[in-house]
């Protein structure tokens, strides 16, 4: 991540008078109100008009399909594109090189000090990671082997840094962060969060009858491709 530039950029932004995490989210054309009011509302809508007759995990389904085409709407007429060719629903901007993936996160998502064991509510595919920057771990994280091919896969490019826009349902609230992980463990997951890289968003208070099934983009079983 070029943290130099993007915190010049984010102090002017604050000298102009956007709170902090309206400052940070310029470079990703949103805002924390496009955020709540275009995104999550109307996810969080869908999931509550599923039928209580639908099959277990509808609701946390449709909320992840709603938050992708949500997202996609705000971004698209602002230059972003989709790749997802690989089955993994990214939306990018290729000149900034950014992929922003829309996910449900795990119980440490919005909160601060927890860098450590946040990660997604899902493991994600090989894909995951697919043309995008990643950092092997150090420290304690290499310790334990993560099973992570470092080397680029046969057509990889390092096309884009890889941002998650995650959710965590509470009896209470939503809460939200845009983050990057810079490495994907053996067992599928993101990690290598740091706090720089992570940006807390206001939770959502919700109401506390609804509820959203624990299922949202479900596991996608992760099938070998012979290469031909």
């Amino acid at each position: 991540m070029d943290t130099l530039k993007e915190g010049s950029q984010m102090e002017a932004l604050r000298l102009a008078g956007l709170p902090e995490s309206d400052a940070r989210l310029a470079q990703f054309d949103l805002s924390v109100a496009e955020i709540h009011n275009q995104v999550i509302f109307p996810a969080l809508q869908s999931a509550a008009n599923v039928s209580p007759l639908a099959p277990k995990g509808a609701s946390g389904r449709s909320m992840y399909d709603t938050g992708v085409q949500s997202l996609r709407s705000l971004l698209l007429p602002k230059g972003w594109s989709i790749a997802e060719a690989d089955n993994v629903a990214r939306t990018v901007q290729r000149d900034r090189g950014i992929a922003i993936v829309f996910s449900k996160g795990n119980a440490s998502t919005g909160l601060h000090g927890l860098t450590g064991s946040l990660t997604t509510g899902w493991p994600k595919g090989s894909a995951a990671f697919s043309n995008a920057r990643a950092t092997p771990p150090s420290g304690l994280e290499s310790v334990d082997p993560s099973g992570f091919n470092w080397f680029p896969k046969k057509g990889d490019r390092d096309e884009w840094d890889l941002w998650y826009l995650m959710y965590y349902p509470t009896e209470s609230e939503i809460r939200l962060e845009l983050s990057a992980p810079t490495w994907q463990d053996n067992t599928g997951y993101p990690r290598g969060w740091n706090d720089n890289d992570r940006i807390l968003l206001p939770p959502i208070p919700t109401n506390p009858n609804s509820e959203i099934d624990d299922e949202e983009d479900s596991p996608i079983p992760d099938v070998p491709v012979e290469e031909l």
